[in-house]
C-alpha cells in the first residue's frame, strides 16, 4: 500500500469516527418530584466542561462522545444527580427527576434590584408601588394612590362613585389608566381602578408627565398602569372583608398549571355596599307637613342616603399555555361583569331620587401572546386583541317623587325623576375592537429599540322606548377610531449612571356621526 493511500484511509477512519461521535445525541427532560418541569437545570459531562441546560419546558439535548459517559444534573434548590449513559442507547429520551435539596444554609445574601426599582431608573418621572405588603389589608387602590407623592384622588362619594385624579397638577382626560399596558376604557366600570381589589394587582406604576412608548394613548399629563400577577406557579388566593355601610368585598384569584404547560387562570370579585352614610347641608331638606316649610337636616339630625347602593360582580377566565417553545405565554380569555348602582341626586343635592338606577353589563373576549427571543435573540413580542361589548342602561321609569327622608311625597304623571322629558329607559351600546402590538429588540452596545402600535374602533348607538326618536342620543350609530404608534431608542451607559430615551409618537383620531334629518311637508287644499 502506498503512503498516500494509507493517509487517505486514516483520514477516512478519523472522519467516520468523528461523524459517529457527533451523532450520539442524548435528549430528555428534567422534572421535580411533583412532576413539574424544571427550566435552567445544568447538565454536564463529568470530567469535562461540555454541557447544556434545560429550556423553558425542562427539555434538553446534548452531544456526547461515542463511549459511556456520566451526566451530572444540578439546579438551585435541588440535589445534584449523576447518571451513567451508554452510547448504545443514546437515542433514547430520558426523563430525570431531581429531589428537593434539604441542605440548611447559615446565611444567604441575594443582591439585585426589584422590578419597581428598575422601572424607576428608566429616566421617566415614575413611582412604582409594590402591593405585596398591602394585599392582605382591606384598602382600595384609590386610597393607596392618594398617599403617593404628587397624586391626589377626589371621590364624589362612597364605593363605586365617580372620582378624579390629579398628577402634579394635571387632571381630567390628560390622565389615562391601563392594566398590563392595555387602556382600561374598554373593560367597563367594574374593571376600573376604583373597583378592582388590590389583591389582584402585583404592582402599580404611576407616570407623571411624559409616558413611555409602550403605553399607547394620548396620556399627555400622566398615566397609571396596573400590573397583574404574572406568577407561573400554581396558587389560590381568597379574601373577604366586611365594613361600614353594609359593605362586603369578596375576591378569588388562582392559577393551575399542568406538566404540559396548559394553564388556567381565574380572577373574580364581588362588591356590595349600601353607601347609606349621613349627609346634611344646603339642599338637604324636606317639606313640613301641612305648611310645606323647608326643614333642613343638620349635623345633629342628619339625613341618610337611601338610593346610593352599589353592587358589582366580575369574572375573568384565561385558558392557554405557558413555557412553550412557540410562546412564553398564550391565553384566550373572557371577561364578564355586571354592575348595578343607585343614583341618589342630580347635579345638586336639592333634587333627590328614590328609584333612579344606572346598570352596566360587559362581555369581552380577548387574546394575549408573549414571547421573548422570537425569531432572533433579543427580539421580544407582546400582542393583545380584544372585543368589548358594553351595555349601559339608565332606569328612570317611576312616577313617584321622593324627599330626603326616603318617603314618597307625590307623583309625577309624566313619570321620571330626572328632567322634564318623562320616563326613560335609555340603553347605550358600545361595541369596540382593540388591538396592541409591542416589540423590543436589543441592539449592541446596550441599546434597545422599541415599537408600540395600538388601534381601537368603537361603534356606539342608543335606544329608548319611552322617548321620541329625535330626543334619543346616538339613535344612529356613531363611529370612533384611534391610532397610536410609537418608536423609541433607549440605552443605559456609564455604569448605569446615564439613562437616555429618545422616542417619537403618532396619534390619529377619526369620528363619524350620522344625524337624522326630519322634514315636514305642508299641503294646502
Amino acid at each position: 500500500m502506498k503512503i498516500w493511500q494509507a493517509v487517505f484511509f486514516v483520514l477516512i477512519f478519523f472522519s467516520a469516527a468523528h461523524f459517529c461521535r457527533a451523532q450520539n445525541l442524548i435528549s430528555g427532560s428534567v422534572q421535580d418530584e411533583q412532576g413539574l418541569t424544571l427550566p435552567g437545570v445544568t447538565i454536564l459531562i463529568k470530567g469535562t466542561t461540555q454541557g447544556t441546560s434545560t429550556d423553558m419546558e425542562g427539555n434538553f439535548e446534548l452531544k456526547v462522545p461515542a463511549a459511556t459517559v456520566v451526566l451530572v444534573f444540578s439546579g438551585i434548590g435541588y440535589e445534584t444527580k449523576e447518571m451513567e449513559v451508554n452510547a448504545a442507547v443514546a437515542s433514547k429520551k430520558f426523563r430525570i427527576t431531581l429531589k428537593d435539596a434539604l441542605t440548611q444554609l447559615n446565611a444567604v445574601e441575594v443582591v439585585g434590584e426589584s422590578k419597581s426599582s428598575q422601572i424607576e431608573k428608566k429616566g421617566f418621572s415614575v413611582a412604582a408601588i409594590e402591593t405585596a405588603e398591602i394585599k392582605t389589608q382591606s384598602v382600595r387602590i384609590n386610597a393607596v394612590l392618594n398617599r403617593t407623592a404628587g397624586v391626589r384622588v377626589r371621590s364624589a362619594g362612597g364605593i363605586g362613585s365617580d372620582f378624579e385624579y390629579t398628577l402634579d397638577g394635571m387632571s381630567g382626560n390628560a390622565i389615562r389608566f391601563f392594566i398590563d399596558g392595555i387602556p382600561m376604557d374598554y373593560f367597563g366600570s367594574s374593571y376600573s381602578i376604583n373597583n378592582l381589589p388590590v389583591s389582584l394587582i402585583d404592582r402599580i406604576d404611576v407616570y407623571k408627565g411624559v409616558v413611555p412608548v409602550e403605553l399607547g394613548s394620548d396620556a399627555l399629563g400622566g398615566a397609571i398602569n396596573l400590573v397583574t400577577d404574572q406568577n407561573l406557579d400554581n396558587f389560590m388566593e381568597a379574601s373577604y372583608s366586611f365594613g361600614s355601610f353594609n359593605t362586603h368585598e369578596v375576591a378569588l384569584h388562582g392559577q393551575w398549571r399542568a406538566k404540559s404547560g396548559f394553564t388556567t387562570r381565574l380572577s373574580t370579585f364581588y362588591t356590595y355596599s349600601d353607601n347609606n352614610y349621613k349627609v346634611w347641608g344646603e339642599g338637604v331638606f324636606y317639606g313640613e307637613e301641612g305648611t310645606g316649610r323647608a326643614i333642613e337636616f343638620t349635623k345633629d339630625n342628619p339625613a341618610e342616603r337611601f338610593n346610593d347602593d352599589f353592587q358589582t360582580l366580575m369574572g375573568k377566565l384565561d385558558v392557554g399555555f405557558v413555557g412553550k417553545k412557540w410562546a412564553d405565554r398564550f391565553f384566550i380569555g373572557l371577561l364578564a361583569s355586571d354592575q348595578k348602582k343607585g343614583v341618589q341626586t342630580a347635579q345638586t343635592m336639592a333634587q333627590v331620587f328614590g328609584e333612579f338606577r344606572n346598570n352596566e353589563e360587559v362581555l369581552m373576549p380577548h387574546l394575549s401572546y408573549t414571547k421573548n427571543d422570537l425569531f432572533a435573540k433579543g427580539l421580544d413580542v407582546n400582542a393583545f386583541a380584544g372585543y368589548s361589548d358594553v351595555t349601559t342602561v339608565v332606569v328612570d321609569t317611576t312616577m313617584n317623587r321622593y324627599d330626603w327622608r326616603g318617603q314618597i311625597i307625590g307623583t309625577n304623571p309624566g313619570g321620571g325623576e330626572n328632567g322634564r322629558n318623562g320616563r326613560s329607559l335609555f340603553t347605550q351600546k358600545d361595541k369596540s375592537v382593540v388591538t396592541r402590538l409591542n416589540t423590543t429588540y436589543k441592539l449592541p452596545l446596550d441599546f434597545k429599540l422599541g415599537f408600540n402600535y395600538l388601534h381601537s374602533s368603537t361603534r356606539r348607538n342608543g335606544e329608548d322606548p319611552f322617548s321620541p326618536v329625535f330626543r334619543i342620543p346616538f339613535v344612529e350609530p356613531q363611529n370612533i377610531g384611534t391610532h397610536f404608534a410609537g418608536l423609541s431608542l433607549e440605552t443605559v451607559q456609564l455604569e448605569n449612571r446615564l439613562n437616555a430615551n429618545i422616542f417619537v409618537k403618532y396619534y390619529g383620531y377619526n369620528a363619524s356621526i350620522n344625524d337624522l334629518i326630519f322634514t315636514t311637508e305642508w299641503e294646502i287644499i
